[in-house]
């Protein structure tokens, strides 16, 4: 079962430059979700990194999501 924690963020993305979305959980979320998308795009994300507060993305593609938080 999945479960989604937050309503879809609204994000226009460029190739390659970076975005932060601040979500402020406080607990590192499990991933994420493009429910809809203007072209093919994906996003990779350093497994390193602290998502308790935030996560950083990388898009591949260009345009505009929407996007869920698991």
């Amino acid at each position: 079962m999945i479960n989604i924690s937050t309503d879809p963020f609204e994000l226009t993305v460029s190739n390659g430059v970076d975005v932060t979305i601040d979500h402020g959980f406080g607990h590192p979320i499990a991933g994420w979700v493009v429910v809809w998308a203007s072209a093919d795009i994906r996003f990779i994300a350093d497994e390193a990194q602290d998502s308790r507060k935030s996560l950083v993305l990388t898009p591949i593609g260009s345009g505009f999501v929407r996007l869920v938080l698991l």
